[in-house]
C-alpha cells in the first residue's frame, strides 16, 4: 500500500510538472526554436464613426432652386409640308430606332401645316432626353429626328425652348 501511495504522489507531481512546462511554453515570448514561424500580426480594427442623421434644418438650398419637380419646354414647330405629323416621345430605346420606340406613350403626338405650331410641355424632372420625329405623308420624305437634351447646368426652373424647322 506504502508502494501504491508512493506512485501515486511521483504520477501528481510529473502530471503538474508537465501542465506547468506546457503553460511556460505556450506563454514564453521568446522562440524556443529556430523554425518557429512568428505570429501574424492582430488585425487592427478601425471604427467607423456614427454620422448623425440630418435635419432640415441642417440643409442648406441654393437661392435660386425653386424646389419644382416640374419643368415647363415651349416647342415651335415650323415644317415645310402641307401635311405632317408630330410625335415627341420620352420612352426612348438605348439605341434609337424609329420602329423600336412605342409610340402610344408619346408625351405629345400632333398633326402639322406649313404654319408655325406652338406647344408646351410640363416634364418632370427625371426625363432629360426628348426625340421629336416629324412624319411626312408623302412617302418620298424620309423623317425628321430632332433630340432634346435637358441643361442642368444651373439647375434652375428656366423655360427652355425647342425649335424644330425644315428648309
Amino acid at each position: 500500500m506504502n508502494q501504491l501511495n508512493h506512485i501515486f504522489k511521483i504520477t501528481k507531481v510529473l502530471i503538474t510538472l508537465a501542465i506547468l512546462g506546457l503553460q511556460v511554453s505556450c506563454s514564453s515570448d521568446s522562440p524556443t526554436d529556430e523554425t518557429e514561424i512568428p505570429e501574424t500580426p492582430a488585425t487592427v480594427i478601425v471604427p467607423v464613426p456614427i454620422v448623425e442623421p440630418k435635419t432640415l434644418t441642417d440643409l442648406t438650398i441654393n437661392a435660386h432652386n425653386e424646389l419644382l419637380s416640374v419643368s415647363q419646354l415651349h416647342i415651335e414647330v415650323q415644317i415645310n409640308a402641307n401635311r405632317s405629323f408630330l410625335s415627341i416621345c420620352s420612352n426612348l430605346p438605348k439605341v434609337l430606332d424609329l420602329n423600336r420606340i412605342d409610340y402610344d406613350k408619346c408625351m405629345l403626338r400632333a398633326p402639322l401645316d406649313n404654319s408655325l405650331k406652338t406647344f408646351s410641355l410640363t416634364l418632370p424632372n427625371h426625363i432629360h432626353e426628348l426625340v421629336a420625329i416629324v412624319w411626312f405623308y408623302d412617302t418620298n420624305k424620309a423623317p425628321i429626328v430632332e433630340r432634346w437634351l435637358r441643361n442642368d447646368t444651373t439647375r434652375t426652373n428656366i423655360p427652355s425652348i425647342w425649335s424644330i424647322h425644315s428648309i
